[in-house]
């Protein structure tokens, strides 16, 4: 199986309710915990998932 999304935040809470909709989804996830990995990773997945923790940070406002 192959990496089809990634999740960046740090938040523990969204973490563990969207890593729990993957597993039971079957979907194969990254996580990153910084906007500084997720832009490293950015264009390889087919979904990036962001928590709005890092949101500001990616869009270049922070």
């Amino acid at each position: 199986m192959t990496i089809a999304a990634m999740i960046a935040s740090d938040d523990p809470s969204l973490i563990d309710d969207l890593l729990r909709l993957a597993a039971a989804a079957d979907v194969e996830t990254e996580l990153v915990r910084s906007a500084e990995q997720a832009r490293q990773g950015w264009h390889w997945p087919s979904l990036v998932l962001v928590g709005d923790d890092l949101a500001a940070s990616l869009a270049g406002d922070a």
